[in-house]
């Protein structure tokens, strides 16, 4: 059995417009009962050229084109709300996918109560994990998560994060939690802004991505004093950096991830068709330097697996978006 998903905003009429639009070409199955795209398929990007999200998808429609004899895909790019609703409104389409993030198919959605969740559309797969980091400027009293707590016992200490809704929001409920302290969220547009706030001295810590403050971290400007994750980060200049397990974080830790999802009622034959070309995928040079060059983690999962960590995801935002 496999799954479904989707992201963010207010939905007017101009976009159930857009929705009726759908594809024209959905594919079907050959004499052996086995899903092949009649036509080009179409991968959604819920945001515009050049973001993380374009950049994966762009990556892996190459890839998929040269795995998959004759296929053949396209890149649309949406505002968030645009692109989920669009593919909602494509239910049953074989040859119709999107991208999809911790943020887009889950916490937005909840947080702003749209009418869509990741389990309105089809999971395919999740293939990489892009665990958040505590990070302070470099000359900060703060060295690890038990300096953290003894600050918060003196006075209000600021947590820089990344939108209200976003996975560091969640990470910072975690630790408030874990540890017994209160932290005072300070919300950024970008992780540009947050870290330009960290350097600044405008927040005591913030959480951030890898590729957000890597550089930094190399030019001395920034520590990490932690990763929200159980085990250390693969790349040579993170992997030194406490886990959470190390600081006694407890429960499950839940991290930002990479997926691709189908539209509604995507068919079954359709489903492992996509599955696989995303598993092949994650065997190629291709895939490994993308992660390499994003500071991600591989961690494929297809299937139930899939659907039961989604399943975690969304109750671990309905309990941090509540307090």
């Amino acid at each position: 059995m496999r799954t479904r998903l989707i992201q963010l905003g207010v939905v007017t009429l101009a976009l159930t417009a857009v929705a009726a639009c759908g594809s024209d070409s959905e594919g079907g199955a050959g004499a052996d009962g086995e899903f092949s795209p009649d036509g080009a398929v179409e991968m959604v990007v819920g945001a515009q050229p050049g973001g993380g999200s374009d950049v994966m998808a762009r990556t892996f429609v190459s890839s998929a084109e040269e795995i998959r004899d004759g296929l053949s895909m396209t890149v649309s790019n949406f505002d968030s709300i645009e692109a989920y609703s669009y593919v909602k409104g494509q239910s049953g389409a074989d040859d119709v996918l999107v991208t999809a993030t911790y943020g887009n198919v889950i916490l937005s959605p909840i947080a702003a109560d749209l009418a869509y969740l990741w389990d309105d559309f089809t999971p395919l797969a999740m293939f990489a994990t892009d665990p958040s980091f505590l990070v302070v400027r470099e000359d900060s009293d703060l060295e690890s998560i038990d300096d953290l707590v003894a600050a918060a016992g003196t006075g209000d200490v600021t947590m820089g994060v990344v939108t209200a809704e976003g996975v560091n929001t969640v990470h910072s409920a975690q630790i408030a939690d874990s540890t017994g302290i209160e932290l005072n969220n300070v919300v950024f547009e970008s992780g540009a802004e947050e870290l330009a706030a960290v350097l600044a001295g405008d927040v005591d810590a913030a959480l951030m991505e890898p590729a957000e403050f890597v550089q930094q971290l190399d030019a001395g400007e920034v520590r990490a004093i932690m990763v929200m994750a159980d085990e250390p980060h693969p790349a040579e200049e993170l992997a030194d950096i406490p886990t959470a397990a190390d600081a006694g974080i407890e429960g499950e830790i839940v991290t930002q991830f990479r997926s691709f999802f189908g539209a509604p009622e995507m068919s079954e034959s359709a489903t492992d068709y996509w599955v696989e070309t995303i598993e092949e995928w994650a065997t190629t040079d291709s895939y490994s330097e993308y992660l390499e060059t994003n500071y991600l983690i591989p961690t494929l999962l297809v299937g139930d697996e899939l659907n039961e960590n989604l399943e975690f995801l969304e109750t671990a935002a309905r309990d941090a978006l509540a307090d």
